[in-house]
């Protein structure tokens, strides 16, 4: 359900919640962030719900992120409610989060099968550093904001819970909601008169200055054949958030790039070695 769907008050989702007991789509971005909790009973950590403008003054999430307790950064897109090009790939499937693993830094996108089955594929994907400042770029993700505007809002309250497990699960559904920290994207523009917002995910040494951000914080290298329009000397004002977790630091940039994004949403990923088609399969 989207926010032009929503009720817009209280009531009106107890009324569609009791007609129906079910609230929002698969696609949700809240409910994947918590599917882990919800399937598996494992507790969730702190999440940052990055925001972004979406023009009159509202402000709807792009994404979520953490670093979990395993030391892995996991980024959930805002999805489409169609098939789109992913990872410069004609009719991928889909991807449900993103994983930066740490120490090695390598990156693979998980995508679920209808019976709820995971599927991992990787490539010759991982962290690239950006000489001399000590930035490591992670990923960087493109969306419209069509997509942005058309997301689901409200979120399914119906989820099987083993009886034997289900005081436990409920105490961490109720703890859960706390560690969700909203981290807002205030991106310089007219959101309302924008195409498509992008951000790139960067791991630092440490909080930096103004000082010590690189020239470019959108490699070119990255982003190329994924827009339109994007010419090499296009320049555009972006905004930068830094973001610490379990020791770790993070930069977030954060902007309304030039031209027109090729499809729905897209993601380029730093490589270390010539491209390969590598699918782990089921795990």
């Amino acid at each position: 359900m989207n926010h032009q769907e929503a009720p817009r008050d209280d009531a009106g989702a107890l009324r569609l919640f009791r007609e129906e007991d079910d609230l929002g789509a698969d696609s949700s971005l809240w409910l994947r962030a918590i599917r882990q909790l919800t399937s598996d009973g494992k507790p969730v950590g702190q999440v940052f719900v990055l925001t972004s403008p979406t023009g009159d003054n509202k402000k709807f999430p792009i994404g979520m992120m953490t670093l979990t307790d395993r030391q892995r950064v996991v980024f959930w897109p805002v999805l489409p409610r169609r098939d789109c090009v992913v990872i410069n790939r004609p009719k991928a499937n889909i991807p449900d989060h993103i994983t930066v693993e740490f120490p090695s830094e390598k990156i693979h996108v998980t995508r679920y099968r209808p019976d709820g089955r995971s599927i991992h594929t990787s490539e010759a994907w991982r962290s690239a550093p950006l000489c001399p400042s000590g930035f490591r770029l992670l990923l960087m993700f493109f969306v419209r904001m069509s997509v942005v505007l058309d997301q689901d809002v409200l979120i399914s309250r119906k989820f099987a819970t083993p009886e034997s497990d289900n005081e436990r699960r409920t105490t961490e559904f109720t703890r859960s909601a706390g560690n969700f920290v909203m981290c807002d994207l205030p991106v310089p523009g007219c959101a309302s008169g924008k195409q498509y917002a992008g951000l790139a995910l960067y791991l630092t040494p440490g909080i930096v200055t103004e000082q010590g951000l690189p020239a470019s914080l959108f490699p070119r290298v990255v982003t190329n054949d994924m827009a339109r329009g994007w010419s090499e000397s296009a320049e555009f004002p972006i905004v930068v958030a830094q973001l610490e977790s379990h020791g770790r630091t993070f930069c977030l940039a954060a902007g309304f790039p030039p031209g027109e994004l090729k499809d729905d949403l897209c993601f380029g990923f730093p490589m270390r070695a010539p491209k390969r088609d590598h699918d782990e399969g089921q795990r």
